[in-house]
């Protein structure tokens, strides 16, 4: 039976030696990345309209951030892993 090529990529990764094994998620990484990239590149443009409330709420957003109510990425991190 015929591997895919995601078997043997795992099959490759379990073979690496530890020394290989950071450069290799390194250059992986950097592949994601790149595809994800292209994906939004490819996404076609929105198209619907900005509404007013729309704006509204962004404008109510950027000032609860100016004003420090924003919640950092680390803090929302710990809250959602807590369930809150």
């Amino acid at each position: 039976m015929a591997m895919t090529t995601r078997e043997a990529l795992h099959r490759l990764v379990d073979e690496l030696d530890e020394q290989y094994l950071a450069r290799a998620s390194e250059a992986l990484s950097i592949i994601s990345e790149t595809a994800s990239l292209r994906r939004l590149d490819e996404a076609p443009l929105d198209d619907e309209p900005y509404t007013d409330g729309e704006r509204r709420a962004d404008d109510a957003a950027v000032r609860e951030a100016r004003a420090g109510k924003a919640v950092s990425t680390e803090e929302l991190t710990r809250l959602l892993k807590r369930g809150a």
